[in-house]
């Protein structure tokens, strides 16, 4: 598995500012992997209409471990 970004550290909305920053960065090509508190709802929508999906690798009570994708990569809306 590619690196994991701990993101439990960092107060809201910091963790999803994070992930909104390197998917404009990225310009659509580079998958990242995150591990959050909470599934990160509110993320999902900004995630759509930017061209990408994601999946959850892991639910577990330490947190959710994400990756987000390209859409047309591996993923889930």
């Amino acid at each position: 598995m590619a690196d994991i970004f701990d993101l439990r550290g960092m107060e809201p909305p910091e963790p999803l500012l994070f992930i909104l920053r390197h998917i404009d960065v990225a310009r659509n090509s580079d998958a990242l992997t995150v591990h959050l508190w909470h599934d990160p709802v509110p993320l999902y929508p900004e995630l759509a209409e930017r061209g990408w999906t994601w999946e959850k690798l892991r639910e577990a009570p330490d947190g959710v471990i994400l990756r987000v994708s390209p859409a047309g990569g591996e993923g889930r809306t």
